[in-house]
């Protein structure tokens, strides 16, 4: 299969922040009913509560099903075409091939007994029914669970109309103590005491209670919206207000009017009463694509009339009035607003005509971002870029989506996919990647600087999924415009390509002349970092040619400028070529020792097609010193790592490495090796690199031992050597090209297995000695 899976996914529901009020019935009927169809659609209009019955009612459920239960957020996702992408990379899997990615999502559950919830579909009917009924033809015993405001309408679907809340009847005033049996009335009080922790539903204001509760419908959104306004309003004064914006609902029989416009009148009720900065800001805020962050809503949302230095006010006054929610990631502040609520701004921002206005400087703030983490991604900053580009992502596709619409931005779009090349390769959107580089170069046709870009993009996303024959055109037309722009740079990016392509495709001649004229080519320039890039490449097709010496020399030249230009990718990528063939060469305990300098480097950065090829590597390394059982487990963790696909290596690497499968399970038979190789398939990344990365043998002149080492890893051992020399925890994170926090980790994880409190001991333990014979200070930890 093409979509490697990542270690990201964890069919894991998101926790519930509110109390979850009522819906027995209901519960009941989807879980009754999802015993006897395996396709379930709960509609309702918007706000009826579909998405927290299904997310309680998958969570109720998910022990009954092997592999749990996983939940799809669709309501940020706006290109139909990117949905299979979207679903696959929300169940944490990789795209790594051109194939159809539905089918190989269907294969990969085929053999999983999981409840899917698919969240939100009313925009995208038509995909998701294609998904849905492709999903549930491969996989058996495949449950899907899917909210909308329409049903699929495709062969086996069962459907359920989610109700509003329970109400008592028009003109029926219900008893003080039968008023909790209403679940409508339940919610408002339990809201409402949220609000205001003195608050009670009384003799005196049942009336009022019950009489907002039915003008609103029994509709939860609805509901709490109007709970909200007790931090400023009375009871009496928010039924008040109702009689004015909901002037329909006195009119005639109030189950004829549609519930969506109830919700609409409710959440125009909300609209009305804010301040006009207060409107300017929500409105605008609805260019954005999911959540967001305050630097952000400065750039897009400021103006003359409401400046970005005071946009913090605004901001704080939507959030207090639960138009907006603020969460906290990787320790800075966040904010999103419900997807009923985003929609309706995006309305009064279309009849305010600032949509153009406001997507364009959307555009421009993404495209800044973009073109900040270029160089960062090149150098010591890369972890840390891209995780803000994942949690921007979001926001990312929203601005390409407008770019590939207009002639005008489309170039703009091609360089932000440039300028952000490692995120798309390292975090499994290569597949839409290739889409919107795609849709962006049927845009841009001008003959300049930003087409070339996007046509070796274009090529390096089709050659990264295995797909050859759609990478020639695009590199066909990148030579020739790079030539006709005498633009060196440019030129050079594309030979890069192409020689990567050549090696693929076992022309290790074509490989090394282009990716030696593309190296000339950057030392011309002066473009250290893609010269190092370019002598990595022509280092393996040098080593893969059998010229080890010039491959050798290439390769620990890419080493050198890596570490010089703390460039974490481009040492992994350099070890590892240079740990392989020298595997390949005969020498397993020195491609072991540099394989092992690469993985951490990888795992640090999260790059699972790099921690892959290195587990590979070491596991043909242990079973050509002998260590069969080891070689078993790491070829277990490969299992893992490539359980829908590896990418593609060279026929020399892929025989290499079915001879050694067939000699382990020689050596250990057939019982023994696969017992050792499904308790590497068990590992997770962080034990599995933990395991690849202890000595398994003590050699002469080798490092210590893991009992010489104190009971430190290699890399902990490493860490503690510098910590002992009085290197803070920054100067060693630049050091070994790792995060300060990856530091922090291990500093801990050294003071707790050594028993230490302080750094101070970690350099006297250091000084005496690691054995454990050593002496324990007097204010040891225990």
């Amino acid at each position: 299969m093409s979509v490697p899976r990542s270690e990201r996914f964890s069919p894991r529901l998101p926790a519930e922040l509110t109390s979850f009020v009522g819906r027995r019935r209901e519960l009941g009927e989807v879980k009754q009913l999802l015993s006897s169809t395996r396709l379930l659609t709960l509609t309702g209009p918007g706000g009826v509560g579909k998405t927290r019955l299904a997310l309680r009612a998958a969570a109720d459920l998910a022990r009954a099903f092997k592999d749990g239960a996983a939940v799809v957020e669709l309501a940020a996702l706006e290109d139909p075409a990117l949905l299979a992408t979207f679903v696959a990379r929300s169940m944490g899997l990789r795209e790594q091939s051109a194939r159809w990615l539905p089918a190989t999502l269907a294969e990969y559950l085929a053999d999983k007994q999981l409840l899917l919830v698919l969240d939100n579909c009313e925009h995208l009917l038509h995909p998701c029914a294609v998904l849905a009924e492709t999903l549930l033809r491969g996989a058996a015993a495949l449950r899907i669970l899917i909210t909308s405001r329409e049903a699929l309408n495709i062969d086996g679907e069962t459907t359920l109309a989610v109700p509003s809340l329970s109400l008592p009847e028009p003109g029926h005033l219900p008893s003080l103590e039968r008023l909790s049996q209403y679940e409508a009335v339940t919610l408002f009080y339990e809201r409402a005491r949220a609000i205001d922790p003195s608050f009670r539903v009384t003799v005196g204001n049942r009336g009022q209670v019950v009489e907002l509760c039915q003008r609103l419908d029994g509709i939860p959104l609805a509901i709490e919206l109007a709970a909200v306004r007790l931090k400023v309003l009375s009871l009496d004064q928010v039924v008040e207000r109702l009689d004015d914006q909901f002037r329909l609902l006195t009119h005639g029989s109030r189950t004829a009017l549609p519930r969506h416009q109830t919700l609409r009148a409710t959440i125009e009720w909300s609209w009305n009463l804010l301040a006009n900065e207060e409107r300017t800001l929500w409105r605008r805020l609805s260019v954005f694509a999911r959540d967001f962050d305050l630097d952000g809503v400065a750039a897009v949302c400021s103006d003359e009339g409401l400046a970005a230095d005071d946009i913090l006010d605004p901001v704080s006054s939507l959030v207090d009035k639960s138009l907006l929610s603020r969460t906290e990631v990787a320790g800075a502040a966040r904010y999103s607003m419900l997807e009923t609520l985003r929609r309706f701004a995006r309305e009064q921002a279309e009849v305010a005509n600032e949509i153009e206005e406001l997507s364009d400087r959307h555009l421009a703030w993404y495209a800044e971002l973009a073109s900040r983490a270029r160089d960062a991604l090149m150098g010591a900053g890369q972890r840390d870029w891209l995780e803000r580009l994942e949690i921007e992502f979001a926001n990312l596709q929203a601005a390409l989506d407008f770019a590939a619409d207009h002639d005008e931005f489309a170039p703009t779009g091609l360089m932000m996919i440039d300028w952000t090349r490692l995120f798309w390769q390292t975090h499994g959107h290569l597949t839409e990647g290739r889409h919107w580089v795609t849709l962006l170069l049927e845009r841009a046709t001008a003959p300049t600087w930003s087409r070339l870009v996007g046509l070796r993009n274009a090529a390096w996303l089709a050659l990264a999924l295995g797909d050859a024959d759609g990478a020639r055109p695009a590199l066909q037309e990148g030579l020739t415009l790079g030539e006709r722009l005498g633009h060196q740079q440019g030129l050079a990016d594309i030979l890069v390509v192409s020689g990567q392509l050549a090696h693929v495709e076992g022309d290790a001649d074509g490989a090394i002349h282009s990716l030696r004229d593309a190296e000339r080519i950057y030392a011309r320039l002066g473009d250290t970092v893609r010269r190092g890039a370019a002598l990595q490449l022509l280092g393996a097709a040098l080593l893969s040619k059998g010229d080890m010496a010039a491959g050798e020399t290439a390769t620990e030249e890419a080493i050198r400028i890596a570490r010089e230009t703390s460039n974490g990718m481009g040492l992994a990528a350099a070890l590892l070529t240079l740990g392989a063939a020298t595997l390949m060469q005969g020498q397993p305990a020195r491609g072991e020792d540099i394989l092992k300098q690469a993985l951490p480097h990888f795992s640090e950065l999260g790059i699972q097609p790099g921690m892959g090829l290195v587990f590979e590597a070491l596991a043909t390394a242990a079973a050509k010193q002998g260590q069969f059982d080891r070689a078993a487990r790491l070829l277990g963790v490969v299992d893992r790592v490539w359980a829908t696909g590896a990418p593609r290596s060279t026929a020399g690497w892929r025989t290499m490495l079915s001879e050694v499968r067939v000699s382990l399970r020689t050596q250990l038979g057939e019982k023994q090796f696969e017992r050792a190789r499904m308790a590497g398939e068990a590992m997770k990344n962080d034990a599995a690199v933990a395991f690849a990365l202890e000595e398994t043998a003590s050699v002469a002149g080798s490092e210590p031992t893991t009992r010489d080492r104190g009971g430190l890893s290699q890399r902990e051992f490493e860490v503690a050597t510098l910590v002992a020399r009085g290197m803070s925890n920054k100067q060693i994170a630049s050091k070994l090209l790792l995060s300060e926090r990856t530091i922090d980790h291990h500093v801990a994880h050294i003071l707790d297995k050594l028993g230490f409190n302080a750094r101070a001991q970690v350099a006297a333990w250091a000084t005496e000695g690691s054995g454990d014979d050593r002496r324990e200070p007097s204010n040891v930890r225990r």
